[in-house]
């Protein structure tokens, strides 16, 4: 088989590559649709093809069916055996391809050509993308959320700290605990996401103004 011809014709050729197609799939069209199952069937008969398949996207308004096959025995095309699964699939066994085609009337989901399947894998993954940046930059906020924190709780120990010292007294009953303040701060976390979002930057601004100026007292 020469491949080469292929690709320079874009086309296949059997004069050409040297060899009829091993399988042909023709996917019905309301213009084409006669053509399909009379002179292109006999056609290939003649050329020499294997399979030769048809599937109708409509279910059945173009074909008569939604899926059919024809394998050549003798120069002559014999149709291919389908079988019908309980959930209604209907499917067929291509030796050349060595799978089943299958239609899911239930679904109805229909095979895409080059140009739908293209846009599909592209809108695919340009939605993955955008969900990969979205959790990279809600990660990025809790742990900037979580460093503020971190840095309020270690500027309120040390005025704390610094308070008592010069009252020469530490710890002193009038010097609160951390953990008085653990809870107010594990609420910030919120307010810290929301502000680096910049959804609610006052709040946690006015928020953690208040957690300062508190030790001030």
């Amino acid at each position: 088989m020469d491949a080469a011809a292929i690709e320079r014709t874009k086309l296949y050729l059997p004069w050409l590559v040297g060899k009829p197609p091993d399988f042909v799939l023709e996917v019905a069209s309301e213009s084409a649709a006669d053509h399909d199952v009379t002179g292109k069937r006999q056609l290939y008969a003649e050329i020499g093809v294997p399979e030769y398949w048809r599937f109708d996207r409509s279910g059945g308004d173009y074909y008569g069916e939604p899926l059919a096959g024809d394998r050549l025995v003798n120069g002559i095309y014999q149709p291919a055996p389908l079988s019908q699964e309980p959930d209604g699939i209907l499917k067929g066994y291509s030796p050349a391809l060595q799978l089943s085609l299958c239609w899911d009337p239930e679904k109805g989901e229909y095979l895409l050509n080059l140009e739908e399947l293209i846009d599909a894998r592209e809108r695919a993954e340009a939605d993955q993308h955008t969900k990969q940046v979205a959790r990279r930059a809600e990660q990025a906020a809790r742990e900037q959320a979580e460093a503020r924190i971190q840095e309020l709780e270690e500027e309120l120990e040390r005025r704390n700290r610094e308070s008592c010292r010069a009252r020469r007294h530490w710890p002193h009953p009038c010097c609160p605990s951390i953990s008085e303040y653990s809870s107010r701060f594990r609420l910030l976390v919120v307010s810290e996401v929301s502000a680096y979002k910049g959804l609610h930057a006052h709040r946690a601004n006015a928020f953690s103004g208040d957690i300062i100026s508190s030790t001030e007292v």
